[in-house]
Order: structure tokens, then sequence, then C-alpha cells
């Protein structure tokens, strides 16, 4: 493991040569000694090496006021359960300009406290390895690639440190680890790993916010209090019920094992992800512009009977909204535009996909390893692939308008029993490519697809290893969705009852005389 992560520190491209990086802040007082790189690899190295103190917790052996610059580490502790600090100290690279190396790397360590260090220029500023009870607080981390990272640790804290200028990549980030501690810090993020039970107090974030990957439902359960994400909230929800929240007063959020909830208006931006439920049910986001998330719009997983109505989804970098492991899902009356991915449901049953406005994705609704799904009614265009389907079975794709995509549906290998009918295609590059099994392109009944290259004679031929026929094709450019025939014809309906209400109304009245 430690191999693996020094290969990554001193050999990745992202810690690799920034030569117009400005390296070292002129309003730093530099009172600190040249030293050399420091190893201690035991607690006998403390005496050995003549550090002050004792290495009890009232008489720690003490490292400070150093300056030392390094291409792999600055300071690197080892195997050791003394208490001992550093502090005062300054770190950087060798030649000034090269963002790589570590400035304190510990490593098997206890009871160490990193105080009030400036680290300046480095890949890593601090890297805690399978440590307890150590502490970092108050180091200012200038221009490093990642602040901290607190590898399968216990007991860890990192309280009041910054980080400053720009381009910094992550601030924190627990990794494996359980009871650590992450209070009063002004960083750029926040990165949350199949960790357990810690606590984030009081941090102020001015960058994309909190990032989590979790493997295990244990793994979201936290404690998150006053935290702050560009000048908004960070919203963790963690057991709740029956609330209405502002989606307003927050920049991101989080809802674990919660239900009936429904979150309205606001704008979710410019962080990791907009928003997260996790193992909740009936939640309800209405009303909403999620937009500019440097990963995902929203994601649902392991959750049942929410809903994602009259939403607003734009340029996301992957999936706008993503649904995974998840049942009766409903996606409806969405806006879904400039994302990679659109709408993704991923490993899910029951989920429907309803009456979307879904347009320039490279897959505008991905359908994926899941069981009777419905897309329906959606106007998807302008997509690499408007409607994809891999591995998914029992599933139906109807009444949608697929137009101006390479691909208007896509169906791979491993989807089997599908319905495609009564969808529109028109001006697609290719309007459908069926490589999987036994999927049906009609009702069975007498309702095709409308087709712009159909000929008007016999069936229409699906291309794709499937050889899958639609047995009632029409040729139609533009095929109007059932659901949009009702609105009109209900809409010109009201229209004729209030004229001729009005003329009667109008009419004048004939009196009798005699």
């Amino acid at each position: 493991m430690t191999m693996l992560v020094l290969i990554i520190l001193t050999t990745s491209p992202n810690h690799i040569v920034h030569t117009d990086a400005v390296i070292m802040s002129s309003d730093f007082e530099h009172s600190q000694i040249n030293h050399s790189v420091i190893n201690i690899t035991s607690d006998d190295d403390f005496v050995n090496q003549g550090w002050t103190g004792s290495g009890t917790e009232e008489d720690p052996f003490v490292i400070q006021g150093l300056r030392i610059q390094a291409t792999d580490w600055c300071i690197r502790v080892e195997n050791t359960r003394s208490h001992f600090r550093i502090v005062d100290c300054e770190f950087s690279p060798v030649d000034g300009t090269h963002r790589g190396g570590v400035g304190v790397m510990l490593r098997n360590v206890s009871n160490a406290v990193i105080e009030s260090c400036k680290m300046t220029g480095l890949g890593l500023a601090i890297y805690d390895l399978n440590g307890s009870d150590n502490i970092h607080r108050e180091n200012i981390i200038d221009y490093c690639w990642d602040a901290i990272l607190i590898d399968s640790c216990q007991n860890v804290t990192a309280v009041n440190n910054t980080q400053t200028l720009t381009e910094q990549n992550s601030g924190v980030t627990l990794y494996n680890s359980k009871q650590c501690v992450v209070s009063a810090n002004d960083l750029e993020s926040i990165h949350l790993m199949v960790s357990t039970e810690c606590t984030f107090l009081d941090n102020n974030l001015h960058g994309k916010g909190f990032q989590f990957f979790c493997m295990t439902a244990s793994d979201w359960r936290h404690h998150f209090d006053n935290n702050w994400i560009n000048g908004k909230r960070f919203g963790y929800f963690l057991e709740s019920s029956g609330l209405s929240i502002d989606g307003s007063l927050y920049a991101q959020l989080v809802l674990v094992s919660c239900d009936d909830i429904t979150v309205n208006q606001g704008t979710l931006q410019e962080v990791f992800t907009g928003i997260q439920i996790i193992d909740s049910s009936k939640i309800v986001l209405q009303d909403m512009t999620v937009r500019d998330n440097h990963k995902r719009g929203i994601v649902i997983q392991d959750s049942t009977s929410c809903s994602v109505v009259n939403d607003v989804f734009e340029a996301n970098q992957y999936d706008a909204i993503l649904i995974s492991q998840s049942d009766k899902i409903i996606v409806e009356n969405n806006q879904v535009n400039y994302s990679t991915t659109g709408i993704e449901i991923q490993g899910s049953t029951n989920c429907e996909i309803n009456r979307n406005i879904v347009h320039d994705q490279w897959d505008g609704i991905l359908v994926s390893e899941s069981v009777s799904c419905r897309v329906y009614g959606n106007n998807v265009y302008n997509n690499y692939r408007g409607v994809r389907l891999e591995r998914s079975n029992q599933c139906e794709i109807v009444e949608n308008v697929i137009s101006k995509n390479e691909m208007g549906v896509f169906i791979n290998q491993g989807a089997y029993n599908n319905s495609i009918y009564w969808n529109s295609f028109f001006s697609n590059s290719e309007n459908a490519r069926d490589n999987g099994q036994f999927n049906i392109w009609d009702d069975s009944l007498r309702r095709g697809n409308g087709w712009d290259d159909y000929s008007g004679f016999g069936v229409y031929e699906i291309p794709g290893v499937a050889g899958s026929v639609d047995r009632f094709p029409c040729r139609s450019v533009y095929l109007l969705p059932l659901w949009t025939i009702y609105i009109v014809l209900l809409s010109s309906l009201i229209v004729l009852i209030i004229v001729v209400s009005k003329r009667k109304i109008g009419r004048p009245r004939r009196w009798r005389t005699g």
C-alpha cells in the first residue's frame, strides 16, 4: 500500500512540473533553519538524532523551526508510539516549481502532532497512513495538489488547517478510516471514502464540496454540523422523516435512510454531486435547478418510491440523473441537457422515465442491467445515442419522439424481451439498431413505430444482429405521442366549451309582449 501511494505521488502527471506556479508567498515569515530530509523509523531515532523531549505526553519530542526542501518527502516518520510534535516548519519541493513529493509522511505512527507548518507546492502536504491518535492542526497549505490524506487511520483529527491560493484538488481525504474528526478547516473540498463514524464540524469549503465513495450503508453514517460550501450550507439528513426542505438554503444535499421528504426550489451547482439520496423512500425533488456539477447532478441509490419532477439538469459532468439499485423511481417532466449521460437507470426495477426533454448528451437515456422499466413520452434529440438498453429486459420504450441523434435507439447484447412501439423516429443518422434478443418493435397487435425512412410497403427491418422487424410501421416525420394528442384534444374541447358559453351569454334576449 505504501509503495503504491508513493508511486502515485511521485510519478503521476498530476504532480509533475508546473513551471508557472508561484511557490513562495512573499508575506511568509522566513525564520526557519535550512535542514536536510529527516527519516525516523523507530522511537529510538528521536533520541539518536538528538531531538529535544522525552516522548511522553507531557514532554513530547519536538522538531521545530526547520525549512526542508525535498523531491520525495521532507519528513518521514514510521513505526513509532512516542509523543512528538512537528511545529513551525516549512516544506517545499527542491526546485521551487515542482508540484510533487510529500511534506510530512507518517506510517504506522501514533501520538503525532503536526502543527503550524507551511506546505508549499507539494503533491501532498500531509500523508497519515495506518495511524492513530494523531493531530494535524493550524497548518497552511499553499498550492499543493492535495492537502491532507488520512489513510486507514483511527481517531485522527484535522483541525484549523487552511488551504490557500487556487487550483487545489482536495483538502482533506479520509480513506478506510474511522472515528476521525475534521473540524474548523478552510479547504477546497473534503473526500470521504469507505470510512465510518467520522465527524465533520464547522468546515468552510470554497470549492467542490463533499465527495463520497461509499460501499456499504455504514459508510454513509457520520456526524455533520455547520459545514459551508461557497457561502451556503451543506445539508446532511440522517434518518429524518416528514420534512419539507427549502433547497435554496443549501449548496449540496445528502439524504441517508430518510422517509417522506420533499425538497423544493433552489439551485445546486458547482459541487461534486448536487444531491444524493441513499437508502431512502418517498423522497420528492421538485422545481430545482441542478447544474454545472463536477460529477453528477443527482444520485438515487438503494432507495424506493422516490420522484424527480419538474427540475432542470444542465451541464453536469457525468450523469445528470443516476438511479442505482433502486425500485419504483419516477423521473418526470424534467429538462436534461449537456451532460455525458442524461438519465441513467442502473441495476434497478420498475422505474419510469416520463415526459422529459433530453438533449445534447452522449447517451440521452440509458437503462442498464434493469428490469421492468419504462421510457415513455420523452422528447429525445441531439444526442449521440438517444435511448440505449444494456443487459436489461422486460422494459418498454413507448411514445417517445426520437430525433436528430446519431443513433436513435440502440439495444446492445444481453438486452432481451423488451418492447419498443409507437415512437416517432426522424432525422437520426441511424434510427435504430438491435443487437439483443427477442425484442419486439410493435405492440403485437397493430401499432408499430413511425419511421422517416419507411418505404410504405411491408415490414420495417431493424438493423443489427437480432434481425428484428417492426410488423406495423408507418411513415411519419413527426408522430405525436398519445399523451400529447390527449392534451391537444382536451384543450380544444375546453376552448370550444368556452366559446359556446360566451355566445349563449352574449345572445340578446327576445321579450314577449302582451
